[in-house]
């Protein structure tokens, strides 16, 4: 049912407005992998700690962007298309951040 969502959701955008949620999606997970990379070789700390800051950087966007775009007259869509995407993708990007820094 999510997928059907974010489907209509895609669909009932300007093509300008996906442009943007990609660019968003694409920078916001490429500065999460390096982030996620320098926390885990560079931060002292024990294993566990420091894979659970390498995977939390892949969280979902908070629900509250949208209100706060609602806020400062941002448009909407974005914030809304963001949401059940990055959801989706939260789950698969935790895992793999586990098993990549379980082996090292």
């Amino acid at each position: 049912m999510t997928n059907v969502f974010i489907i209509s959701g895609f669909y009932l955008m300007e093509k300008s407005a996906i442009k943007e949620v990609l660019r968003i999606l694409g920078m916001r997970y490429t500065i999460s992998a390096v982030a996620a990379v320098v926390i885990f070789c560079f931060v002292p700390g024990p294993l566990i700690m420091r894979q659970t800051l390498s995977a939390g950087l892949f969280a979902a966007v908070p629900t509250v962007a949208l209100i706060y775009n609602e806020k400062l007259g941002v448009s909407t869509d974005i914030a809304a298309a963001l949401n059940p995407v990055t959801t989706i993708l939260m789950i698969p990007l935790m895992v793999i951040t586990i098993a990549i820094t379980q082996g090292i």
